[in-house]
């Protein structure tokens, strides 16, 4: 269940901290894990799921996609936009050395 973003930050000694004073280095999501055995794969495999079950999920599903505009990108484009964000996150990645060294950067980064 869905509760909220954490600022994860970054103090001035290099760590890592949930809600800290320092600098912002990303948005993390906080959620409520539902129990395992309430899990959609897990009532599936047991049998537990019904299909009203599936029908409120794919309703649910429905009204969340509607609402949102469509878009048009051709596959040039989206490749492009890929590439772009492997870029920006290997210049974001680069600024923290003492956190991740430049060389795993460009391990995760490499195509």
């Amino acid at each position: 269940m869905y509760l909220g973003l954490v600022p994860l930050t970054i103090n001035t000694k290099w760590a890592l901290e949930f809600t800290g004073n320092g600098k912002v280095v990303e948005s993390l999501v906080k959620i409520r894990r539902l129990p395992a055995e309430r899990m959609l794969d897990k009532m599936i495999a047991s049998g537990l799921a019904t299909e009203q079950d599936m029908v409120r999920i794919a309703e649910c599903l429905v009204q969340f996609y509607k609402k949102l505009s469509p878009i048009t990108i051709t596959h040039a484009n989206w490749i492009h936009n890929f590439e772009h964000e492997i870029e920006q996150n290997k210049k974001i990645l680069n600024h923290y050395p003492r956190l991740l060294p430049k060389l795993t950067v460009l391990k995760l980064c490499a195509e």
